[in-house]
């Protein structure tokens, strides 16, 4: 699917002489030299039609140097400050972080990464709609969010129940997965878990989708190639501490977020089915697990 695949370019599409067909809820999209042609100040920005392809795979790897050296310099302050935050034998002998940095550290991430990103747009002289945050279409883009991650776990229980059909021995990764999250985020209060998961949300979605996928997009030419590229990543990362059946879903739910992000040219229907998604999650662990979950 390239930038010239007039059916994620707009509200409709044609194959030969057929009758168009409608996407809903689909931004229109004009392309410069196509039929119809408008000026190029009239393509949206999240094509980013001045970058060149150059520029665009050096902001991808200027985001992923920044972010690379805060975390090992938060890493060596935290050490310094903290170290029982980081056990000598791994968080899954004992127990998970220490709750009161959790918060801190996450806000100043998601700041860190907005700062980053802030920078590279203004170096470039890019726009934020570029990342895909709109100031239009505010509700329905919540409301598709929102839609949408009934959909993520529909998806995701047919892929899972069909993993376990094909691989019986695979069943027992879900019960894994959960005692995995429980060892790496701490016990919080339900408010505190919905301040947690909006900012992981918002972060993760504004450099895989908002940032990475656009301009892999811009360098790839290929909105199919960057999703892949940006999911393949995403999915790679959670492998770290998470089992295979849940980096499986972990895939499914980027690719949904990537297709939320490329319908609507617009970043906010990916965070509010994120964020909702792992509060849901969050939620569902901390009613079943009670006072086990430390």
């Amino acid at each position: 699917m390239n930038e010239s695949d007039p059916a994620m370019g707009g509200v409709s599409s044609s194959v030969g002489s057929a009758a168009p067909v409608v996407i809903p809820w689909a931004r229109a999209i004009r392309f410069p030299g196509a039929a119809g042609a408008v000026p190029c100040s009239s393509v949206h920005p999240i094509l980013l039609e001045s970058s060149s392809r150059i520029s665009a795979l050096i902001d991808v790897l200027a985001l992923a140097g920044g972010l690379l050296a805060f975390e090992f310099s938060a890493g060596l302050v935290i050490g310094i400050l903290k170290p029982e935050a980081f056990p000598s034998n791994g968080a899954s002998d004992e127990g998970p972080p220490d709750s009161g940095l959790l918060l801190p550290v996450l806000a100043i991430r998601a700041l860190v990464t907005v700062l980053i990103v802030a920078v590279i747009l203004r170096k470039r002289r890019q726009p934020i709609t570029s990342l895909g945050v709109m100031g239009k279409g505010v509700f329905l883009d919540t409301l598709i969010g929102v839609t949408a991650v009934p959909f993520c776990y529909l998806s995701m229980m047919a892929a899972t129940l069909l993993t376990f059909w094909m691989f019986p021995e695979m069943s027992d990764q879900m019960e894994e997965n959960a005692r995995k999250i429980m060892n790496l985020v701490p016990r919080l209060r339900p408010i505190e878990f919905v301040g947690f998961a909006f900012l992981v949300g918002f972060y993760e979605e504004l450099i895989f989708r908002g940032f990475w996928m656009t301009r892999l997009r811009r360098a790839t030419s290929s909105w199919t190639i960057s999703a892949l590229l940006t999911t393949a990543l995403f999915a790679g990362l959670h492998a770290f501490d998470q089992t295979l059946v849940a980096v499986m879903n972990v895939t499914i739910l980027s690719l949904l977020f990537s297709a939320l992000t490329m319908l609507r040219r617009s970043l906010l229907p990916a965070i509010t089915a994120h964020a909702l998604f792992d509060l849901s999650q969050f939620l569902y662990l901390l009613y079943r697990a009670g006072d086990s979950w430390k």
